[in-house]
């Protein structure tokens, strides 16, 4: 049996794509039988009219007898959509209005769907291209003292943990910049700076080449460098014969040893890798690596955290005065490539985005029921003249999905639109931005959205039609009643609609608050007029604090000389922007009084004598770093005015010892405190430690501020300056200042916004659902307010009767949705400011908003319902 159907589907397939053939030879076969049979009965001495008309009346009708042969096909579900999607094209096409207002909402709503759909399942949803990547960690230090983790380790402690742990492989890195000199030009490249350890642990192959050896994470023998394939192919038009050949960084020659593949991104997309030179005699307190590690066969996490406890217990047991409160945790790269807070936000996001398109289907299935209202009559000719539920189901059906899939192509096309932005406005603030596209997955995506939205606002109209009595709908096809299934259907909608726009407006109201209030925060700085610019110093020229200290002071002061400079300065990173900002151990030393503090965790900044005046950072107590100041001389601290008061409260702190990682020296300044991470974060204790006794750090960061002048004229005299000192040093990341304060608050600006936007396009979509169903009501009971007005109501009367339906359905649909928003807003606390997220006024002005919109939208159809002329009412029904 089987068989037999296989072998005719080419038959069936025939019948559909060459219709008008089949149907032909149709009409030859059966015209062919009539007259064998008018012939047989002529034979038997019939007249030629009896014997058609015996004939007809044998075979049944020729329509009737090709309409079984057609069923007998079992085509006539495909058949019958076929015939109807033409229809439905030119029924669209017949209401420009309806059309146009149903994809405009569905084209919104599946656009947006489309568009945050692929920033998630680029971010989120998307595994890693690497080698099992749930083996893969993040293992960083934390302190007992701090509220957050430090995501970072000492160099020192990274070699202990990776000669005592025995569950997991480790690699450590950190950021890297060089200018990059060949054909006698220069060119800033950013890069990585890895440990031999870093391919393997992510499971990585290479291009072409190799990647580092051990011996060569050791100073002298690490001017070794892997490309990048992206690099490789924009800067060298991927020569193979580059391996081996030397490239120029930072005015030395480093070899070229490899090409990495394509997907080695972790955790950014690098120019370049050059070995981590690892000094095993570094502080252990300096932390400020990244490390990463690899789950070894038969080692679960929970072992690998419970063996690497276990050894930083006995790392801080070994070296108290660096490692005292310190631990190390263990999270999935996932989780640390994409924090909890823009997990959050995106999928808030995503949630918004989907009530948006529920508000959109409600608005469309509005639109769809007063359709079917319209063709009330024509749906009852069709269902006299045999049509059945199914059948009419089916043609309606068929419409609804037709709107939903060009609503959903001009929503791809939307989101396509929202990608691009996505990628050019995220790239600095989302990891894995740049991998947002339009994939097969997303179109899937977009597809089943558009399916499942046009079955649901088309099953609406559907589910009346077997309430519907066909000689009612006859006789009633000039008038309707205001009450019955599709009028309280049409309001549930309007209810529901304005619902879902309440929960929207409240959450961006929370969030636009919180925005403004995160705007006011006081940063403890001053960033206007400040140019900040970043300068990479290589380790042969520059080995120690002492000569970078040198260079840094010639430079600033040769700034501060030109006309127009008011202060410049230097620092190891930028406040609220990149840079190393470690963290140590802060004590203080002897037992004057009992308000001394216990040792704390302190981040600390190696700074010039110029950073504070460069950034207004007040100056509180004590003076800050001078010429004096020196690697020869005792060790000098200023504190931030939280560690200060931490560590010794209301005392003065000035001229105490102090005891930093296990160096001790004196407390010569208190200055303000500033906020150096996040501009939502809380000030946090910082030591100040002076360039010559703050180590090495490979950037250092150059702050200059001005009176007057462009920043274009202020970088020109940075390079000029430089370049009279050291004209092979490189200078690059030219910046003002408010822009990092600026993109500090970035993806709390963006997600802010983007809700309000979404939170517009709801309460635009209700007002006109609501607006729709009142104008529908009133054109339904025109007939009703003739009557009314002509037994003498007036016309004020029927302007509040149909304000107060409409202000009713906006009465229950607020009420609703501020309850819901009440539940679902709990999930924005972790995005907040200083906002509840039950903050009353927020609730408060939101539903006065929405009151007023929709006052707005039903003043127009009360005032045609109270105009309405009772004598061509009555004559028109």
């Amino acid at each position: 049996m089987s068989w037999r159907w296989l072998y005719t589907v080419p038959l069936r397939l025939r019948s559909l794509f060459r219709r008008s053939q089949v149907e032909s030879e149709f009409d030859e076969e059966f015209r062919f039988h009539l007259e064998r049979q008018v012939e047989y009965e002529v034979a038997r001495g019939r007249s030629p009219q009896e014997a058609r008309y015996i004939a007809l009346r044998r075979i049944g009708g020729l329509e009737q007898r090709k309409e079984e042969c057609r069923d007998m096909r079992h085509m006539k579900v495909i058949d019958n959509v076929m015939r109807d999607v033409p229809y439905a094209m030119r029924m669209l096409v017949r209401g420009p209005g309806f059309t146009l207002a149903a994809l405009l909402a569905l084209s919104l709503g599946i656009g947006a769907n489309t568009g945050m759909y692929s920033i998630v399942r680029a971010v989120i949803l998307r595994p890693l291209g690497l080698r099992d990547p749930d083996q893969l960690v993040r293992v960083y230090e934390s302190n007992r003292t701090l509220n957050r983790p430090a995501w970072s380790a000492s160099v020192r402690n990274y070699l202990s943990w990776r000669e005592q742990a025995h569950s997991l492989d480790l690699a450590a890195f950190q950021g890297y910049a060089a200018s990059l000199t060949q054909d006698g030009g220069s060119e800033q490249v950013e890069g990585i700076a890895a440990t031999s350890s870093f391919l393997p642990v992510l499971g990585m192959t290479m291009r072409m080449g190799r990647w580092f050896h051990d011996e060569e994470e050791r100073a002298g023998r690490h001017r070794v460098v892997v490309l990048s394939e992206r690099f490789w192919a924009a800067h060298f038009g991927r020569d193979p014969a580059l391996v081996g050949r030397g490239l120029f960084l930072n005015g030395e020659r480093f070899n070229v040893v490899g090409i990495a593949s394509e997907g080695l991104t972790i955790p950014t997309a690098p120019d370049l890798w050059v070995p981590l030179v690892i000094d095993p005699n570094a502080s252990r307190g300096n932390r400020q690596y990244t490390v990463i590690g690899r789950l070894r066969p038969g080692f679960t996490a929970r072992q690998a955290q419970d063996e690497m406890s276990a050894v930083s217990s006995g790392l801080e047991r070994q070296f108290p005065e660096s490692n005292k409160g310190w631990s190390v945790t263990m999270v999935p790269l996932m989780r640390w490539l994409v924090s909890p807070e823009i997990r959050t936000a995106l999928l808030v996001l995503l949630g918004a985005v989907g009530m948006v398109l529920l508000i959109a289907t409600a608005n469309v299935a509005n639109l769809l029921i007063a359709r079917a209202e319209a063709r009330r009559k024509e749906i009852a000719i069709r269902a006299a003249m045999g049509a059945g539920v199914p059948r009419i189901s089916q043609q309606l059906l068929t419409e609804s999905l037709l709107l939903s899939l060009v609503g959903g192509a001009l929503g791809v096309a939307l989101g396509h639109g929202i990608v691009v932005v996505a990628r050019r406005s995220l790239f600095e603030i989302v990891p894995r931005a740049d991998e947002i596209s339009i994939d097969v997955t997303v179109l899937a995506f977009a597809l089943g959205v558009s399916v499942i939205t046009g079955l649901l606002f088309g099953l609406m109209p559907v589910l009346q039609l077997g309430k519907m009595r066909t000689l009612d709908a006859l006789q009633q096809a000039g008038r309707s009643s205001q009450s019955g299934p599709r009028s309280r259907a049409r309001s549930l909608l309007v209810i529901g609609q304005l619902s879902l726009a309440t929960v929207l407006l409240i959450g961006a109201g929370l969030l636009l608050q919180s925005f403004a209030h995160l705007q006011r925060v006081w940063l403890g700085l001053d960033p206007g007029s400040v140019l900040t610019a970043r300068i990479s110093l290589p380790r042969e020229r520059y080995a120690d604090g002492e000569a970078i200290s040198a260079l840094l002071s010639r430079l600033t002061n040769a700034l501060k000389s030109a006309p127009g400079v008011q202060a410049a300065g230097a620092s190891s990173g930028i406040p609220l922007g990149p840079g190393s900002t470690t963290s140590g151990t802060l004590a203080a030393i002897g037992a004057w009084d009992s308000a001394l503090g216990q040792p704390m965790n302190s981040a600390w900044r190696s700074v010039d004598t110029g950073f504070f005046a460069a950034l207004r950072v007040p100056l509180l107590r004590g003076r800050v770093f001078g010429p004096g100041d020196s690697a020869g001389k005792r060790r000098v601290f200023v504190l931030s005015q939280q560690a200060a008061r931490s560590l010794y409260g209301s005392s003065d702190p000035i001229g105490r010892l102090l005891q930093f990682d296990g160096a001790v020296g004196e407390v010569i300044g208190v200055v303000g405190d500033i906020r150096l991470k996040s501009i939502a974060d809380p000030p946090e204790p910082v030591v100040y430690l002076p360039v010559s006794q703050g180590g090495r750090f490979s950037v250092f960061a150059v702050f200059v501020k001005t009176g007057t002048g462009s920043p274009d004229a202020t970088a020109r005299l940075i390079r000029a300056r430089l370049r009279e000192i050291d004209p092979a040093l490189p200078v690059y990341g030219f910046r003002a200042m408010d822009d990092w304060v600026d993109a500090s608050s970035a993806r709390t600006r963006i997600r802010t916004w983007v809700l309000a936007l979404l939170a517009a396009v709801a309460l635009a979509l209700g007002m006109i659902g609501i607006y729709g169903v009142l104008a529908y009501l009133v054109t339904l009971r025109r007939h009703e307010f003739g009557v009314r007005l002509a037994l003498g109501a007036q016309p004020g009367s029927l302007l509040r009767l149909v304000l107060g339906e409409g202000l009713g359905l906006a009465a229950i649909g607020i009420a609703i949705g501020l309850v819901g928003a009440v539940m679902l807003t709990r999930v924005l606390e972790a995005m907040l400011f200083d906002v509840s997220t039950r903050d009353p006024m927020t609730f408060l002005c939101v539903a006065i908003l929405l009151f007023v919109a929709v006052l707005i939208a039903c003043y127009a159809p009360a005032r045609r319902a109270a105009g309405v002329d009772p004598i061509a009412a009555l004559r028109a029904d």
